[in-house]
């Protein structure tokens, strides 16, 4: 069986017998194999993602009445000298199961509805991000944008500034967001990053919103009072909800 295995989605480049013996009834191979594997990532929690890196062998040859796999579970492990950048290896799971190809392929003689069944071993390597430290340096500019923006509520309401201080608070949000997006492959899934971004953007048109309702309620002289009531709501309103709702989507995608 060691010189028909095959390696799902991926390429062997190099098969190399290292030892092979007989002991007690048994036979031995070892091997040393190197191969590309493809794997296609899930980048919707990106950047507080968590993968599993998976190797699946399969025999090409024997179908799985006639060969099957038997996992090594109490010495199977990894090297302590990989390293994945930016990622840390948290554990390893390896498990064996039948694998089915709904085809005859092109056989004749089967039937339309058998299934060719083979024995697949999987390994895996489960990575996860170490810390929130890439999370914060990629949307420091966000939470710089939203904290400009909160300033007109300290002003007062019929302060000129207000309306650009949240003027260039979007475009900044913008900027960042642009830069932030570069980091991933076009794609059609809404992911964290896409999330934040569509957060800072909201929230920073909304105190916009609220600037142009404070400012036209002082316009009447005899609701100053109310004016001054409505900006520290405001401003207390858009500190609790963005950060909860920024710290809750990022509960949920590092879960």
């Amino acid at each position: 069986p060691g010189e028909t295995f095959q390696i799902v989605d991926g390429e062997i480049k190099s098969k190399e017998i290292l030892k092979k013996m007989e002991h007690d009834g048994q036979h031995y191979s070892l091997y040393r194999v190197k191969a590309r594997i493809t794997k296609f990532f899930n980048v919707v929690s990106y950047p507080l993602d968590h993968h599993m890196l998976s190797i699946h062998i399969e025999d090409k040859k024997h179908p799985w009445n006639m060969l099957r796999y038997v996992p090594d579970q109490r010495s199977t492990t990894f090297s302590s000298r990989i390293k994945v950048p930016g990622y840390k290896l948290t554990n390893v799971d390896i498990i064996a199961k039948p694998h089915a190809y709904k085809t005859t392929r092109g056989n004749p003689a089967l039937p339309d509805n058998y299934q060719a069944v083979y024995s697949q071993i999987t390994y895996g390597i489960n990575i996860e991000r170490p810390d929130w430290g890439l999370y914060f340096k990629m949307f420091q500019g966000l939470f710089a944008s939203v904290a400009i923006a909160l300033l007109a509520f300290i002003l007062g309401s019929s302060a000129k500034e207000r309306f650009s201080l949240g003027v260039g608070a979007f475009f900044a949000s913008v900027g960042s967001s642009y830069m932030n997006m570069n980091h991933l492959p076009g794609v059609g899934i809404v992911t964290l990053i896409d999330m934040a971004n569509g957060l800072t953007m909201g929230t920073i048109f909304l105190t916009l919103l609220g600037s142009a309702l404070s400012s036209g309620i002082a316009s009447n002289e005899d609701q100053q009072s109310i004016a001054k009531l409505f900006n520290r709501v405001s401003l207390i309103f858009f500190i609790g909800g963005f950060v909860s709702v920024h710290m809750l989507m990022a509960i949920i995608a590092a879960s």
